[in-house]
């Protein structure tokens, strides 16, 4: 649940999590909370700060740089090996997931939408650590994301580029898929440092209890 919020970003990043106000609401022990925090915090979603106690993890902007160009490289080859071994029945499962995630225009389905797309692409790759390296880092600036997703879908250019690398994918084309996906995660990482920089100018610290 705790992870949720901040995959949700009802944990905003850079909230002071505090223990004893979690425990309460959610009518468990501390006990919970703290191995909660040991967990989440093993994930890279928080960080214990000595003087601050527990904090959603808040990226600087180098490091979300640093995330997306790592991000680029792994993405850019699970999608290899996808179109690889990609059937027609598994394209048209995806294809069905980016005609529902055109319909909706609500928040959190859209999110849920757009992860299980990226995410069944890459368990078609067949490359279950790599999906798990690629997923443990898209949830590591999914704060960030979650609040700035409004942008994505006003925009449009979120779902022609979901097509363009679905229409890679059905096509074999091994280069224009991992071309499709670079300049998928290059307006990506814009987006993010575009809400990044602007939270950080508004410089508040909320507090979640």
């Amino acid at each position: 649940m705790l992870r949720e919020e901040i995959l949700r970003a009802q944990a905003p990043p850079g909230a002071r999590l505090r223990q004893e106000e979690i425990a309460s609401r959610m009518g468990v022990s501390t006990t919970p909370v703290r191995e909660a925090f040991r967990i989440l915090e093993a994930e890279g979603l928080v960080r214990l700060d000595p003087g601050r106690g527990v904090l959603v993890f808040r990226p600087s902007i180098e490091e979300v740089r640093e995330t997306y160009e790592i991000r680029e490289t792994l993405e850019m080859l699970a999608v290899r090996h996808a179109v690889e071994t990609m059937s027609d029945t598994e394209i048209e499962e995806l294809e069905g997931i980016l005609d529902e995630l055109d319909r909706t225009s609500d928040r959190n389905e859209w999110i849920r939408l757009n992860n299980l797309y990226h995410d069944q692409m890459y368990a078609f790759a067949s490359r279950p650590k790599l999906r798990s390296l690629v997923v443990s880092l898209r949830d590591s600036m999914a704060g960030y994301m979650h609040s700035a997703i409004h942008r994505a879908i006003a925009s449009g250019r979120a779902a022609e580029e979901h097509r363009a690398i679905l229409d890679a994918c059905r096509s074999g084309d091994v280069a224009r898929a991992q071309d499709a996906v670079r300049v998928h995660l290059h307006h990506t990482v814009e987006l993010a440092l575009s809400f990044f920089e602007d939270s950080e100018r508004e410089g508040e610290e909320q507090d979640v209890s």
